[in-house]
């Protein structure tokens, strides 16, 4: 894993046009609100929760036969053996006007999801747990936060700064998205 991040490292350096793939690359999945929200501090306004079935996700994906629901991952489930995300499942906005964020994983026993809604999201992530060019670039890495968690909202805001406050000279991506 450590020479995985070094040669990525090594093209970010030296190349643009790899410093973009590899800023993709590496920040994946791991940018997502499920991560995300272990590491930093993330702010719904007007979150909303609607609970689906492993069945209905499945379904939406027009897998009949649905025996076979697996969970990849907090994101993804197996429908047999087809990746499928949780928000497939989820309505694309409340009635109420909320934008879906993301569908996460709630029960692996009772085969149920969450879909989380809401109207602004707001995210403040430590640098030190992101590669160094999501914190170089604040808009490109908030994008990628975006691509993941918060597709049908826009980009506000995107910033680092640099706390003082306990002189650690921590930084923070800081990243604000609303309709």
């Amino acid at each position: 894993m450590n020479q995985i991040i070094a040669f990525n490292l090594y093209l970010i350096n030296h190349f643009n046009l790899y410093a973009f793939i590899s800023i993709f690359l590496i920040l994946g999945s791991d940018l997502s609100i499920a991560a995300a929200v272990n590491d930093s501090k993330v702010t719904i306004t007007g979150r909303r929760e609607q609970e689906v079935s492993f069945r209905t996700i499945c379904s939406s994906r027009g897998k009949s036969y649905t025996l076979l629901m697996e969970v990849i991952d907090q994101l993804k489930l197996s429908c047999t053996g087809v990746a499928v995300a949780i928000t497939s499942g989820c309505a694309p906005r409340l009635e109420s006007g909320e934008w879906l964020l993301l569908g996460e994983v709630k029960s692996k026993r009772e085969k149920t999801a969450t879909c989380i809604y809401g109207q602004d999201l707001r995210i403040v992530r430590d640098c030190q747990k992101l590669p160094p060019v999501a914190c170089k670039d604040p808009k490109q890495g908030c994008l990628q936060l975006q691509a993941k968690s918060a597709s049908r909202l826009k980009l506000i805001h995107a910033s680092v700064t640099k706390l003082e406050l306990l002189k650690t000279g921590k930084r923070t991506l800081n990243c604000y998205f609303s309709n």
